[in-house]
């Protein structure tokens, strides 16, 4: 059963949720656009829960991590960057504040309001299937 790992994801939902959000109301109707603010408002008092501090302390080694892979990738050292990548995953993987994030976020995804957050696919040798410089691209 393939497992996926998540990448880059507390960045990426800080970066660009506002502009999903931006792109996704123009094309919804009135019922559509109450079911999203409705979804907004639970994902925004989920959020909430998160400890501010835990959320700063993650971004900053997000951006860390972000800017660490944008130069591996651009140097060509795209397995040391793939490696750097599934290392930082595992780490998100087992942090409260992603668990969190990912949960509150969920519905809005499922619902379609919001994209959904990069991942790495591993097969059944837990070989990831996809590279992380073709998805900083």
């Amino acid at each position: 059963m393939n497992t996926l790992f998540r990448t880059l994801l507390l960045g990426w939902f800080l970066t660009y949720l506002p502009q999903a959000l931006a792109e996704n109301m123009s094309s919804l109707d009135n019922a559509h656009m109450q079911q999203m603010v409705h979804q907004m408002n639970k994902m925004q008092q989920c959020l909430q829960e998160i400890d501010e501090i835990e959320l700063q302390k993650n971004q900053a080694h997000l951006n860390q991590i972000e800017n660490e892979l944008r130069d591996l990738c651009g140097a060509g050292k795209r397995e040391e960057a793939q490696e750097k990548a599934l290392e930082f995953s595992k780490e998100m993987q087992n942090s409260k504040t992603f668990t969190r994030i990912q949960a509150c976020s969920k519905e809005m995804q499922q619902q379609g309001f919001m994209p959904k957050f990069p991942t790495l696919e591993l097969d059944e040798q837990g070989k990831s299937t996809g590279h992380i410089c073709d998805q900083l691209k």
